[in-house]
């Protein structure tokens, strides 16, 4: 095995980031993998691929003992990068402990707390959400009516997949929501102790992802979001892909020009970020900012479209500076084809006895699937990405296929032809 001075070092390389310890092999670096806790959420680690990996490590929050167990690899540390939500923060500290290059632990937290997230873009001047923190279930309704809104939005303050997200109208309905969501787990195990409050905003949605390097950051694709209303949660519809060289409307280049102020104020200098925003008529707000790569979708999509993707341009940016640099000066080509992605969801509860896929590939712009759950596994009605049955990617020349075929795919949905569910009570439902 060739072995190089300096290796690389992911951490939680799951969902689309488990892609990135091959991007760093084809550059030649040998890569392991620090898993961030012993409860990472088993959606993300199902998608965990050991065999790219030198050596793997679970951090049980000994700093001595992971560094240690890196220097037992004899090589020096080239990069940490986070590749999942959950390894945000340890990926910061780590590669400020190691001296490679990173974020920094300084805004690590507000990388990950949603209010503690705008609160710090605010203070760059960059327009946000307005929001209230708070444990407080009186002050929640007291702040909650000043607003003026019709509705306004409760959701953990460092969650993800739209998990804990609930519109509420009213007094009423924001108290019980504040009820129930106060002291639960987020979507990571932690309790919520607090929540964040926003007015509810209307308005276009997009998911911009980049990679930064050295406080450079390259847009690599935009997303234009719809969503559908469930109940009090807003779910993933139909994701289409935004040409960054369209500049129709200049909504590529507003956005781009909006997400580089909003990473700059979070500190993001080097690596994967996901940002969410809403472009309002007075013009973008922030929803979110991740610094790690957009979850679950296909690179390999993404590289159909434009020939280029964020994990491979962090690979760039990482070990190879000039070639990620020249990019800047070398426009993303038109788009090529087409793409987009289609959240499935289930509006049943049983028991999952099987999936359709021959109905899918039949679908003229199919590119591919990822199944969530495996046969004799529980299926509960989708109110966010966790707890949808899967995510179609499909790909076409002529973008109004994708739409006739996001129709077909509800389609099939709605007669039963995706995907099988018992819906007999099992025995464990029947125990009073």
């Amino acid at each position: 095995m060739r072995v190089r001075r300096e290796l690389c070092v992911i951490v939680d390389g799951y969902s689309s980031g488990n892609a990135l310890a091959s991007a760093f092999t084809a550059h030649g670096f040998q890569t392991v993998h620090v898993r961030s806790g012993p409860t990472v959420p088993d959606v993300l680690t199902r998608t965990f691929r050991p065999h790219d990996y030198a050596g793997s490590f679970t951090y049980l929050g000994d700093d001595a003992e992971l560094l240690a167990w890196l220097d037992r690899h004899g090589q020096d540390v080239r990069c940490v990068v986070a590749a999942a939500e959950s390894g945000v923060l340890l990926a910061d500290r780590l590669a400020e402990l190691v001296g490679a290059p990173g974020n920094g632990t300084r805004l690590s937290p507000a990388r990950r707390d949603k209010a503690m997230m705008a609160d710090a873009v605010a203070a760059a001047a960059v327009a946000t959400i307005p929001h209230l923190r708070s444990a407080d279930r009186a002050e929640v309704l007291r702040w909650s009516s000043r607003t003026g809104a019709d509705h306004v939005v409760l959701k953990p303050v460092s969650s993800s997949g739209t998990f804990g997200f609930h519109i509420c109208r009213g007094a009423e309905e924001t108290g019980r929501t504040f009820d129930r969501l106060i002291g639960s787990a987020d979507v990571f195990g932690a309790r919520v102790d607090d929540l964040l409050v926003q007015p509810f905003v209307v308005g276009e949605e997009f998911s911009v992802n980049a990679v930064s390097s050295s406080g450079r950051h390259l847009v690599t694709d935009i997303w234009r979001t719809r969503k559908r209303r469930i109940g009090q949660s807003l779910v993933y519809d139909l994701e289409t892909l935004v040409p960054v060289t369209d500049d129709a409307g200049g909504t590529g280049q507003v956005l781009e020009d909006y997400v580089s102020r909003v990473l700059t104020a979070l500190g993001i200098e080097f690596g994967p970020s996901h940002t969410e925003v809403i472009r309002t008529g007075a013009g973008p707000v922030l929803v979110e900012c991740a610094a790690r790569f957009m979850g679950s979708v296909d690179i390999s999509l993404v590289s159909a479209a434009t020939g280029l993707n964020a994990v491979v341009a962090t690979a760039e940016a990482y070990l190879a500076p000039p070639m990620f640099h020249r990019r800047f000066a070398e426009p993303l080509p038109p788009v090529r084809r087409h793409p987009a992605m289609v959240q499935l969801l289930s509006t049943v509860e049983g028991t999952l006895t099987g999936y359709d896929l021959d109905a899918l590939r039949s679908l003229p712009s199919f590119h591919g699937v990822d199944t969530s759950l495996e046969a004799g596994a529980r299926v509960v009605p989708t109110t966010n990405s966790y707890t949808s049955p899967g995510l179609v990617f499909l790909s076409a020349a002529d973008p109004d296929q994708l739409l006739a075929d996001h129709a077909a795919i509800r389609a099939m949905e709605a007669a039963g032809g995706l995907y099988r569910v018992d819906t007999a009570p099992t025995v464990a439902d029947r125990v009073p």
